[in-house]
Formats: C-alpha cells, sequence, structure tokens
C-alpha cells in the first residue's frame, strides 16, 4: 500500500499470563509520519482487525463498554513512548516502519528488540517509567505511566499520593473494597456511573459489567480535596484488575478542567471517605 512508505504504524496488543510471565494489559496503536504522529491506547481486545474485508471493530465486542483515547504527539514524545510501552511487554503483532522514518523513529525499531532480563530479586520488577507529554498543539499537557509486569504497585495510589489528590476510581476490581483515606491523598471506589442522553433517557452502568476504567480527582468545591493546588486531574488506562494480577500496562493523565468534567459528571453519587478521627486532625 502506497501510504505505507512514508507512515509508521505499530499495532500492540495485551498478553496472557504464562509460566512466570504476568502478562500485559496493554493495548494500542502509534502512527507517525516525519512530521508527527498519533497515539491511540484503547481497551477493545482484537481492534483493529487489519485483516482484509473483516470489520476494523469486533463485532463481538460492540456490547461491552469501551475506551479509546487519541493524542496527537511529537515525535520525540512517540519515541518515549515506545519506550514505556515496551516496558509493559506487550505482543507486537504488526510493525511498519519506512526506511524514510527510521531515523525518525528509533526506538519503535526497538520494540522487537528483547530486554536483558531484570537480575531476581525482592525488586526484580522495573520501575514505573514515567513520562511528561505535551500533544503537538500544545493545548494539553500531562504524564504516561507504565508498569512492567509482575509490578503490583497501584499506579492510582501512586499518582495520588505524588500529587497530593483524592482520587475515585472507576472499573478496576481491586478498588472496589478499597478505600483509602488521607489528609494528604485518598483513593475512593466509583461504583456506578450514569450516561444521560438529550431524550433525558438515563442508563446505568456498574464497574462490574464494564471493560471502560478511569479516575477523576476531587476538584469541585463540594469535594474532599487532598493537599495539591492543582485538582482537575483525569486519568484512564487499560490496567485492568491490578494489582491482583500484576498484568503490565499504562495510564495516561492529563490536568484539564473541561476532560476532568467530562467524567466527573458520569458519578452517580459521590464516593464517600470515613469521618475523620479529631485525633487525626
Amino acid at each position: 500500500v502506497e501510504y505505507l512508505e512514508y507512515m509508521g504504524l505499530v499495532v500492540y496488543e495485551g498478553r496472557e499470563p504464562k509460566d512466570n510471565f504476568k502478562g500485559s494489559a496493554s493495548l494500542g496503536i502509534m502512527m507517525a509520519n516525519a512530521a508527527g504522529g498519533i497515539w491511540i491506547g484503547h481497551t477493545v481486545p482484537g481492534f483493529p482487525d487489519l485483516k482484509p474485508e473483516a470489520p476494523i471493530f469486533p463485532p463481538e465486542e460492540l456490547k461491552n463498554g469501551h475506551m479509546l483515547m487519541c493524542l496527537t504527539l511529537d515525535l520525540a514524545t512517540l519515541n518515549s513512548l515506545a519506550i514505556a510501552i515496551k516496558q509493559t511487554e506487550p505482543s507486537v503483532p504488526r510493525i511498519n516502519i519506512p526506511v524514510k522514518l527510521k531515523s525518525y523513529l528509533p526506538e519503535w525499531g526497538n520494540l522487537m528488540v528483547p530486554d536483558k532480563p531484570v537480575k531476581i530479586s525482592k525488586t526484580s520488577v522495573r520501575k514505573t517509567k514515567v513520562l511528561h507529554f505535551v500533544t503537538r498543539d500544545k493545548s494539553l499537557r500531562g504524564l504516561i505511566l507504565a508498569r512492567s509486569p509482575g509490578d503490583t504497585r497501584c499506579l492510582y495510589k501512586s499518582f495520588a499520593k505524588t500529587k497530593g489528590i483524592v482520587m475515585d476510581v472507576y472499573g478496576h476490581k481491586e478498588h472496589n473494597a478499597l478505600v483509602e483515606c488521607d489528609r494528604k491523598y485518598s483513593i475512593r471506589n466509583i461504583n456506578s456511573v450514569a450516561l444521560k442522553f438529550t431524550d433525558q433517557e438515563v442508563y446505568y452502568i456498574t464497574n462490574s459489567s464494564d471493560s471502560m476504567g478511569f479516575a477523576v480527582s476531587t476538584g469541585g468545591a463540594w469535594q474532599r480535596s487532598g493537599i495539591s493546588k492543582h485538582q482537575y486531574w483525569m486519568c484512564t488506562g487499560n490496567i485492568e484488575n491490578q494489582p491482583l494480577s500484576a498484568k503490565g500496562g499504562i495510564v495516561a493523565c492529563a490536568s484539564n478542567f473541561q476532560i476532568w468534567r467530562a467524567f466527573d459528571i458520569l458519578k452517580v453519587t459521590e464516593p464517600q471517605c470515613p469521618p475523620l478521627d479529631i485525633a487525626d486532625l
């Protein structure tokens, strides 16, 4: 195909646990030319289906709730993103790097080069990679966090603690029974969300029946907040069932009021923390 002569493409997808390998939950697409490119992170198994005459979106997934996130990024960020993706150890069923782009996308080629094994120790997982990014039009800044398979640390908890915020998490099973409240940061569980349409119909969806996951900081004046002055964070990714399954995966977070508000209003009720004991104040 003619466009493949100037368009780089990477399709990566999850891997199931096997033997000592804890699995990868990473799903996504990167595309780029000499000017820049896009990253699509998602939760749809089998997407995109690139077989001739096949639906690009798997029909069997139409009944399930999913997330697709698209960011336009410069080449430097796309190379750094490839390093982060590699840390999650996904399968790469499709990769195309035209000769004209090899010098622009050196880290894309490294996706196919095996890493040296991590030395066995009590901390044998690789350190969480944190990538600061900005979209090509400079309209959005944020962070991408990538975890290696076997790492049981909760990315949302780590992010909330680092930023000094309260995060409400939807769609990740390990948070169903987790309410961790602190004066400096907190993690709370969103049990269900509601989609409201113009005909005034409301659809309620529980986190146990949804494939999508996201987290929002509690930025509203009526909400509990942490110690940070910057409260309008929204995060989403494909680290389902973490830390229970310990799969590798990626979470992307952005601080933007419009994005935060679009997800915050999905909550049916505001999660609560237990009342603080006077002795804790």
